[in-house]
Protein backbone atom coordinates (compact mmCIF):
# COMPACT_ATOMS: atom_id res chain seq x y z
CA UNK A 1 0.00 0.00 0.00
CA UNK A 2 1.44 3.55 -0.59
CA UNK A 3 -1.41 5.29 1.72
CA UNK A 4 0.78 6.57 4.83
CA UNK A 5 -3.07 6.95 6.39
CA UNK A 6 -3.15 3.36 6.22
CA UNK A 7 0.19 2.05 5.93
CA UNK A 8 3.13 4.60 7.74
CA UNK A 9 5.68 2.26 7.52
CA UNK A 10 5.44 2.15 3.94
CA UNK A 11 6.49 5.81 3.38
CA UNK A 12 10.19 6.49 2.08
CA UNK A 13 13.10 4.61 3.23
CA UNK A 14 14.49 4.46 6.94
CA UNK A 15 16.42 7.78 7.47
CA UNK A 16 19.83 7.19 9.16
CA UNK A 17 20.29 7.73 12.62
CA UNK A 18 21.24 11.47 13.46
CA UNK A 19 24.11 12.23 14.70
CA UNK A 20 24.18 12.53 18.92
CA UNK A 21 23.81 16.29 19.83
CA UNK A 22 27.00 17.28 22.01
CA UNK A 23 26.59 16.87 25.64
CA UNK A 24 26.00 20.01 27.59
CA UNK A 25 28.65 20.43 30.30
CA UNK A 26 27.40 19.71 33.45
CA UNK A 27 27.58 22.79 35.50
CA UNK A 28 27.59 26.04 34.01
CA UNK A 29 28.06 29.74 34.43
CA UNK A 30 25.18 31.62 34.98
CA UNK A 31 26.67 34.61 33.56
CA UNK A 32 27.04 33.16 29.92
CA UNK A 33 24.03 31.80 29.61
CA UNK A 34 21.71 34.06 31.16
CA UNK A 35 23.13 37.65 30.72
CA UNK A 36 23.33 38.15 34.52
CA UNK A 37 26.74 39.72 35.36
CA UNK A 38 29.44 37.24 36.72
CA UNK A 39 30.10 39.31 39.94
CA UNK A 40 27.64 40.50 42.53
CA UNK A 41 28.74 43.14 44.71
CA UNK A 42 30.25 41.22 48.22
CA UNK A 43 28.26 42.46 51.12
CA UNK A 44 29.78 44.41 53.56
CA UNK A 45 31.43 42.80 56.57
CA UNK A 46 29.15 42.86 60.07
CA UNK A 47 31.68 45.43 61.98
CA UNK A 48 31.90 47.50 58.75
CA UNK A 49 27.74 47.48 59.17
CA UNK A 50 27.65 48.46 62.70
CA UNK A 51 29.95 50.76 62.52
CA UNK A 52 28.26 52.80 59.69
CA UNK A 53 24.95 52.16 61.79
CA UNK A 54 26.67 53.92 64.81
CA UNK A 55 27.46 56.62 62.78
CA UNK A 56 23.72 57.24 61.87
CA UNK A 57 21.79 59.67 64.07
CA UNK A 58 18.96 57.98 66.37
CA UNK A 59 15.43 59.03 65.30
CA UNK A 60 14.11 61.76 67.30
CA UNK A 61 10.66 59.69 67.74
CA UNK A 62 12.09 56.37 68.77
CA UNK A 63 11.12 55.01 71.87
CA UNK A 64 14.22 53.07 73.87
CA UNK A 65 13.73 48.96 73.51
CA UNK A 66 12.37 47.26 77.07
CA UNK A 67 15.46 45.68 78.89
CA UNK A 68 14.80 41.85 79.35
CA UNK A 69 14.52 40.74 82.56
CA UNK A 70 17.72 38.99 83.50
CA UNK A 71 16.87 36.22 86.23
CA UNK A 72 18.15 36.58 89.64
CA UNK A 73 19.70 33.21 91.02
CA UNK A 74 18.87 32.08 94.54
CA UNK A 75 21.06 29.89 96.41
CA UNK A 76 18.03 27.73 97.58
CA UNK A 77 16.97 27.69 93.82
CA UNK A 78 20.16 26.07 93.01
CA UNK A 79 20.36 23.96 96.08
CA UNK A 80 17.11 22.96 94.71
CA UNK A 81 17.40 22.30 90.80
CA UNK A 82 20.04 19.24 91.88
CA UNK A 83 17.77 17.60 94.11
CA UNK A 84 14.45 17.98 91.96
CA UNK A 85 15.03 18.04 88.11
CA UNK A 86 16.49 14.86 88.28
CA UNK A 87 13.07 13.08 90.08
CA UNK A 88 10.79 15.32 87.91
CA UNK A 89 12.35 14.25 84.77
CA UNK A 90 11.70 10.92 85.65
CA UNK A 91 8.07 11.29 86.86
CA UNK A 92 7.10 12.99 83.79
CA UNK A 93 8.69 10.35 81.75
CA UNK A 94 6.73 7.34 83.58
CA UNK A 95 3.29 9.70 83.54
CA UNK A 96 3.57 10.21 79.65
CA UNK A 97 4.42 6.35 79.38
CA UNK A 98 1.07 5.87 80.84
CA UNK A 99 -0.57 8.61 78.58
CA UNK A 100 -1.25 11.62 80.73
CA UNK A 101 -0.50 14.96 80.17
CA UNK A 102 2.37 16.85 81.91
CA UNK A 103 3.45 20.45 81.87
CA UNK A 104 6.67 22.11 83.75
CA UNK A 105 7.09 25.20 84.58
CA UNK A 106 11.03 25.56 86.00
CA UNK A 107 11.70 28.99 87.70
CA UNK A 108 14.37 27.93 89.43
CA UNK A 109 16.90 30.50 88.07
CA UNK A 110 14.32 33.23 89.70
CA UNK A 111 13.75 34.86 92.85
CA UNK A 112 11.86 33.40 94.53
CA UNK A 113 13.03 30.01 92.93
CA UNK A 114 10.10 27.89 92.21
CA UNK A 115 8.83 24.95 89.65
CA UNK A 116 5.76 23.81 88.93
CA UNK A 117 4.17 20.41 87.51
CA UNK A 118 0.82 20.09 86.11
CA UNK A 119 -0.57 16.38 85.22
CA UNK A 120 -3.79 16.25 83.13
CA UNK A 121 -4.96 12.76 84.07
CA UNK A 122 -5.80 10.57 80.53
CA UNK A 123 -9.49 9.82 80.46
CA UNK A 124 -10.62 7.19 78.27
CA UNK A 125 -13.22 8.56 74.88
CA UNK A 126 -16.51 7.36 77.14
CA UNK A 127 -15.73 8.19 80.13
CA UNK A 128 -18.26 10.03 81.92
CA UNK A 129 -18.59 13.30 83.87
CA UNK A 130 -17.08 16.94 83.32
CA UNK A 131 -13.69 17.61 82.05
CA UNK A 132 -11.15 17.83 84.97
CA UNK A 133 -8.90 20.76 84.74
CA UNK A 134 -5.99 18.66 86.54
CA UNK A 135 -3.80 19.11 89.35
CA UNK A 136 -0.61 21.05 90.02
CA UNK A 137 2.41 20.74 92.42
CA UNK A 138 4.71 23.35 93.38
CA UNK A 139 7.31 23.98 94.69
CA UNK A 140 8.91 26.70 96.27
CA UNK A 141 11.57 28.09 98.03
CA UNK A 142 11.61 30.86 99.53
CA UNK A 143 14.87 32.66 100.54
CA UNK A 144 15.60 34.52 103.78
CA UNK A 145 17.40 34.00 107.31
CA UNK A 146 16.40 30.45 107.31
CA UNK A 147 15.33 29.26 103.36
CA UNK A 148 12.21 27.02 103.70
CA UNK A 149 11.65 24.52 100.90
CA UNK A 150 7.24 24.99 100.47
CA UNK A 151 5.26 22.15 98.79
CA UNK A 152 1.76 23.29 97.45
CA UNK A 153 -0.84 20.77 95.70
CA UNK A 154 -3.95 21.99 93.70
CA UNK A 155 -6.26 19.14 93.18
CA UNK A 156 -8.44 21.31 91.26
CA UNK A 157 -5.37 23.64 88.79
CA UNK A 158 -8.30 26.31 88.39
CA UNK A 159 -8.41 27.02 92.80
CA UNK A 160 -7.30 29.78 94.27
CA UNK A 161 -5.56 28.30 97.30
CA UNK A 162 -3.63 25.04 97.36
CA UNK A 163 -5.68 21.85 98.64
CA UNK A 164 -2.23 21.18 100.69
CA UNK A 165 0.67 22.64 101.90
CA UNK A 166 3.39 21.21 103.94
CA UNK A 167 7.51 22.92 104.28
CA UNK A 168 10.78 21.70 105.44
CA UNK A 169 13.73 23.70 106.30
CA UNK A 170 16.56 23.70 103.20
CA UNK A 171 19.46 22.64 105.78
CA UNK A 172 17.14 19.63 106.22
CA UNK A 173 15.82 18.68 102.97
CA UNK A 174 16.48 15.20 101.69
CA UNK A 175 16.06 13.35 98.49
CA UNK A 176 13.21 11.22 100.34
CA UNK A 177 11.43 14.66 101.19
CA UNK A 178 10.76 15.26 97.58
CA UNK A 179 10.13 12.05 96.39
CA UNK A 180 7.68 11.50 99.04
CA UNK A 181 6.33 14.41 97.99
CA UNK A 182 6.64 13.90 94.27
CA UNK A 183 4.62 10.54 94.60
CA UNK A 184 2.12 12.03 97.76
CA UNK A 185 1.05 14.46 94.62
CA UNK A 186 0.67 11.85 91.61
CA UNK A 187 -0.97 9.20 94.01
CA UNK A 188 -3.60 12.57 94.74
CA UNK A 189 -3.65 13.92 91.52
CA UNK A 190 -4.68 10.46 89.49
CA UNK A 191 -7.31 9.38 92.64
CA UNK A 192 -9.03 12.74 92.17
CA UNK A 193 -9.91 12.00 88.30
Amino acid sequence: MDDPIFDPWSIGEPEADPAPAPRAKRWRSASSQEGVPATRPVPAPVTQQRAESEQRPAPTNATPDPVPETPVPSSAGHDLRALVIPRIEDLIQRLEMARHRTTVDDRLDRSPASIRIKVDPWRAPFDEGPPVSGSVLEILAEDGASPVIVGRIWLDALSASPTEQSQIDLSKLTPAWIEGLLLDFVAKALRSV
